[in-house]
């Protein structure tokens, strides 16, 4: 059951990255055409790429496939080094809470952090329940047993 809520979260991280590379793209119109006329550079290609890759480990999830385990793991560890980086240095660079020139509570800004700590919060928490005994064993159910001969 875990697992598969993990994996439908998983879906819902690669239709976000899917729905961020519609934003690089209609962002990226602003402006005018690219100056270049092979469009895109394909640095700016990079969040469909990820979102092709999250939705093939949250497909791998549901199977229950080993090399889904590891992925996932790697996945999470770099979305917490990603999303951690990004909270410090947009969030903190301002200060979390702060007061406009007026004296007002600058909302905006609190509620950024916010939205930066729910990645780091799903990534922490994925991968302490994928390193939990059980579902450890159940993608890793047959490298702990020995081959008899």
């Amino acid at each position: 059951m875990g697992v598969t809520v993990v994996a439908v979260l998983t879906m819902f991280t690669a239709l976000a990255f899917g729905f961020l590379q519609i934003l690089v793209i209609g962002l990226s119109a602003v402006g005018g055409p690219p100056s270049r006329p092979s469009g895109l550079p394909p640095v700016l290609l990079f969040p469909s790429l990820v979102a092709v890759l999250v939705f093939a480990l949250s497909i791998g999830q549901l199977a229950g496939a080993r090399w889904a385990w590891y992925g996932s793991i790697v996945f999470w560890v770099l979305c917490l080094i990603g999303f951690g980086w990004f909270a410090y240095i947009v969030n903190f660079s301002h200060g979390v809470i702060f007061l406009d020139p007026w004296g007002y509570f600058v909302l905006h800004s609190f509620i950024g952090f916010l939205l930066t700590l729910v990645p780091l919060v799903y990534a922490a928490g994925c991968i302490r329940y994928f390193l939990t005994r059980n579902v450890r064993g159940y993608f890793l159910r047959f490298s702990d047993e020995q081959v008899e001969v």
